[in-house]
């Protein structure tokens, strides 16, 4: 679930009922990606970070980002995990892509 009041959740059986609720981000959190194993998910937001969570908790995790710049220069507008999950990529309106290592 995407949020404009800076929240992610995990969806359990129908929209309307989430079984987790967490704030997430500073802003509007904008996208969300679940890995493949479906044990992480990144969100991004208007507050230009990305954030990865462990998907059982619900607690952040920590990204070891490959270029050191941690922060877009605009909201992120997408986020996607490689195949292998060994990857996340995000996108922002700054044009830059950003690499990050999920190991």
């Amino acid at each position: 679930l995407v949020s404009d009041n800076c929240t992610a959740g995990r969806e359990r059986k129908a929209a309307e009922t989430a079984s987790m609720t967490v704030v997430a981000h500073n802003k509007s959190v904008r996208c969300i990606a679940l890995s493949m194993r479906q044990m992480l998910l990144a969100t991004g937001s208007f507050d230009q970070t990305v954030k990865l969570w462990q998907v059982v908790t619900g607690h952040r995790c920590e990204l070891q980002p490959i270029d050191q710049s941690e922060l877009h220069g605009r909201g992120v507008s997408d986020v996607q995990f490689s195949p292998t999950d060994r990857l996340l990529a995000s996108a922002s309106g700054d044009s830059l892509l950003r690499l990050f290592s999920v190991d």
